[in-house]
């Protein structure tokens, strides 16, 4: 089944990922207080960040499978990584920037380290040459979520382009047990050796974690691409992803479940069926979307300071700033400061990249247009 170019509720999806993510952090707010109801699944909102590797595999391989799976010339990769580095180094330079800004924010206050970075040179050079979820540093450091970008860098460099190139003639059964294989070492071998058992390495060698995840998403853009499934199939398929990963987060003994589920989920999004798109492809979910990038690197940041601040206030003056409205406000300061932060960094820095990377490497096509 062909897929369109565009498809909306999987933009939309990044939104209510990078939610789930916020609300993780959120924990760690003074005024911020979780019924029994959702502090499970807000425990592990951590994951959201997982659905973005799987979603990652989809999405890039829908994206360059029809430029790669002939020929891959080297302008032709020089191209798909300028692009990649655009997407994300601008924003990722200028968040970790701020992280320094709010470490010295935190001494000011007397609070020690931003959300219990460490800001060593070392570990800022391994940020900025985005290394920091390759095993090399022994901490969260600088804008500590950076790490996800890391292991997203080590992705882009060695995994795409294998898939699309090895992997093209392989059947679907097979490519199941190519994904289960790794997976299943990562959850049953590796992770018991773990202190936490759960999977959530970050600096401590995020790139395991991206690696079974970006082979599931490329599996479910392949299935996703084979057959054909009516919209209210695809619904059910999504409806039924989805309650899995929940589920998983309420039984974290069952995050063997975890990958399946998100390939499940994001290949009943791909067709686009009446409820997920009311869901999840409505302006509201896939502006969230667009912006999803910008809230993920900068909502911790901006958690923090709002957290100082009103830990600054008198006591009396602080009473006034707990519960949902203030958890609200914080919100809705999270989606400001991302959507300045798209209009002013990731989208110019993104369309820039685009056209320089034309101008040097297709000159006679950049002249064309």
């Amino acid at each position: 089944m062909a897929l369109p170019r565009n498809i909306k509720t999987l933009t939309g999806i990044r939104g209510f990922a990078a939610l789930w993510v916020v609300f993780f952090h959120l924990q760690a707010a003074s005024y911020f207080h979780v019924t029994p109801l959702f502090k499970d699944f807000i425990q592990h909102g951590f994951w959201g960040v997982d659905v973005f590797f799987v979603l990652s595999g989809f999405v890039l391989a829908h994206v360059y499978e029809s430029g790669f799976v002939q020929k891959v010339s080297l302008n032709n990769y020089l191209r798909y990584l300028g692009l990649r580095l655009g997407r994300i180094y601008p924003l990722h330079a200028v968040t970790t920037a701020a992280a320094f800004a709010a470490y010295l924010f935190s001494i000011r206050l007397g609070r020690g380290t931003a959300a219990g970075s460490h800001f060593g040179l070392y570990e800022g050079a391994m940020s900025m040459a985005l290394l920091h979820a390759w095993g090399t540093t022994r901490y969260l450091s600088w804008n500590d979520v950076s790490w996800s970008i890391s292991a997203e860098w080590f992705a882009y460099l060695f995994m795409l382009v294998p898939c699309i190139r090895l992997l093209r003639n392989i059947s679907l059964r097979q490519l199941y047990f190519l994904a289960a294989v790794p997976w299943c070492l990562l959850i049953f071998v590796y992770m018991p050796q773990r202190t936490s058992h759960l999977l959530d390495m970050t600096y401590d060698f995020g790139i395991l974690r991206i690696a079974p995840e970006f082979l599931g998403g490329y599996v479910a853009y392949r299935t996703a691409s084979a057959i054909r499934q009516s919209p209210i199939a695809s619904d059910v398929e999504s409806i039924a992803g989805l309650a899995a990963i929940v589920f998983v987060a309420y039984r974290d003994s069952f995050q063997i479940l975890l990958l399946p589920a998100c390939m499940l989920f994001l290949i009943g999004l791909s067709v686009e069926g009446p409820v997920v798109s009311w869901i999840f492809g409505n302006r509201v979910s896939v502006l969230a979307g667009e912006l999803s990038y910008s809230i993920y690197m900068c909502h911790a940041l901006v958690l923090f300071v709002f957290d100082g601040l009103l830990k600054r206030l008198h006591p009396a003056q602080a009473a006034m700033f707990t519960g949902a409205g203030t958890v609200l406000i914080s919100i809705l300061t999270v989606f400001l400061s991302s959507y300045g932060l798209y209009m002013l960094i990731e989208r110019p820095c993104r369309n820039w990249a685009r056209k320089e990377l034309d101008r040097l490497l297709f000159p006679s096509m950049a002249d064309a247009h």
